[in-house]
C-alpha cells in the first residue's frame, strides 16, 4: 500500500506536465507448472485525456525452443477503458560473443482483436547484472499485418528492474510514444513515466 501511495503522489506531481503521462502497475505471476503461467495486473494511467484503470489477465504457454504464446484480456475498471482481447507469439534468443552472453533478446507480434491498431510488432532486450536488469524495447503498431498498412503507434522504452529476492521485482522506466492518424499523420508525441512492482507466487 505504501508503494501505491508513493506512486500516486509522484503521478499527480508529474501529470501536471500536459505532455507527460504516468503509468503504474502491480503484477502477480503464478506458475501453474513448467509450461503454463497465469498473470494478473492492476494498472493506473494518468493521461492528459483522462484517468484510466484496468486489469490485464494473461495465460502464457512456454513452448519448446524458446517460443512462447499467450492470451490476454484487458478488463476495464473505469469508463475510460474498453475491453481488449490479445493473442501473441514470441521467440527468444541468448546471443553470445566469445562465450559471454550479450543479452536476452525477444521478437514478438501481438494481435489485438477489437482495436483499430490491431497488430503490434516488438523487439525487446534485457541483460541481468546481479539484482539489476536494464531493459530496452521498441514497438510498432499497424492497422493490419499487410506491410503497406498504416502505422498507428511507435513506442520506445528504457527501464531498470531491481529484484531484491526471488519473489519481488520493482521497475522504473521511461517511454517515448508517437501516435498517428489513419492517413499516417502524426497526432501526438509524448513521454511516459513507468513505475511497477511484481510479485511471483
Amino acid at each position: 500500500m505504501r508503494l501505491l501511495a508513493v506512486a500516486t503522489a509522484l503521478a499527480c506531481a508529474l501529470a501536471v506536465h500536459a505532455q507527460t503521462e504516468v503509468w503504474t502497475a502491480l503484477n502477480v505471476k503464478y506458475a501453474v507448472n513448467k509450461r503454463w503461467d497465469l498473470g494478473a495486473s492492476f494498472e493506473s494511467r494518468w493521461r492528459s485525456s483522462g484517468y484510466q484503470q484496468f486489469s490485464d489477465l494473461r495465460l502464457t504457454r512456454d513452448a519448446r525452443r524458446n517460443w512462447k504464446y499467450f492470451y490476454e484480456f484487458r478488463a476495464p475498471l473505469n469508463a475510460q477503458v474498453n475491453p481488449r482481447h490479445t493473442i501473441a507469439l514470441e521467440k527468444s534468443w541468448k546471443p553470445r560473443y566469445k562465450g559471454t552472453k550479450i543479452a536476452d533478446i525477444t521478437l514478438g507480434t501481438r494481435y489485438h482483436v477489437n482495436r483499430a491498431a490491431r497488430v503490434r510488432f516488438g523487439m525487446y532486450a534485457e541483460r541481468k547484472f546481479g539484482r539489476l536488469t536494464p531493459e530496452w524495447g521498441s514497438e510498432l503498431w499497424m492497422s493490419s499485418f499487410a506491410p503497406w498498412s498504416d502505422p498507428r503507434r511507435i513506442r520506445h522504452t528504457a527501464s531498470m528492474n531491481w529484484e531484491p529476492n526471488k519473489t519481488w521485482k520493482f521497475t522504473t522506466g521511461w517511454s517515448q510514444q508517437s501516435d498517428f492518424g489513419r492517413n499516417g499523420s502524426l497526432n501526438a508525441t509524448f513521454g511516459i513515466v513507468r513505475l511497477g512492482a511484481r510479485i511471483k507466487l
